[in-house]
C-alpha cells in the first residue's frame, strides 16, 4: 500500500507517517482502505478531545461567569485563585491535547514549509501566554 500527503502527491512512502514537509498524516492512494493505524490516531485525537472539553468548560464558567446573569463567580472564587485555577486547568488542554500542532508547526518551521499547523500554534501559543 502506497501512502501519500494530501497537500504533496510527489510524497509517497510504503507505510503510514507524516509528511515530511508538512507535517500532515499520509493517507493511503486507495480509497476505503483504513488500516489499524488510522484508527489509532482517530481514537487518540477522540480522548484528547473529550478530556480538553472537560478541562475546558470551568475555564470558560470562570472567565465568563461574569456574563451570566445570575452567577458571581467571584464571590465563589476570589480572582486571584481563580487565575491559578484557569492556569492549571488550561495547561494541559495546550500542551497535551493540543501538543501536536506545536510539534508539527516546529517541523515545518525546520523544513521551511510553513502552514496551517504553524498559524494554529502561533495563535494558541500566544493566547496561552
Amino acid at each position: 500500500m502506497i501512502y501519500t500527503c494530501p497537500m504533496h502527491p510527489e510524497i509517497e512512502q510504503d507505510h503510514p507517517g507524516q509528511c515530511p514537509k508538512c507535517g500532515m498524516t499520509l493517507e493511503p492512494k486507495t480509497i476505503g482502505v483504513g488500516g489499524e493505524d488510522e484508527q489509532k490516531e482517530i481514537r487518540s485525537l477522540s480522548r484528547k478531545f473529550w478530556i480538553a472539553l472537560v478541562l475546558t468548560i470551568p475555564v470558560l464558567l470562570i472567565a465568563m461567569g461574569h456574563a451570566i446573569p445570575g452567577l458571581d463567580v467571584e464571590a465563589l472564587i476570589p480572582k486571584q485563585i481563580s487565575k491559578w485555577i484557569e492556569f492549571a486547568l488550561a495547561t494541559p488542554v495546550v500542551l497535551w491535547a493540543g501538543g501536536f500542532f506545536f510539534t508539527r508547526a516546529w517541523q515545518s518551521i525546520v523544513n521551511r514549509s510553513l502552514n496551517m499547523f504553524t498559524l494554529i500554534a502561533v495563535g494558541v501559543g500566544a493566547a496561552y501566554f
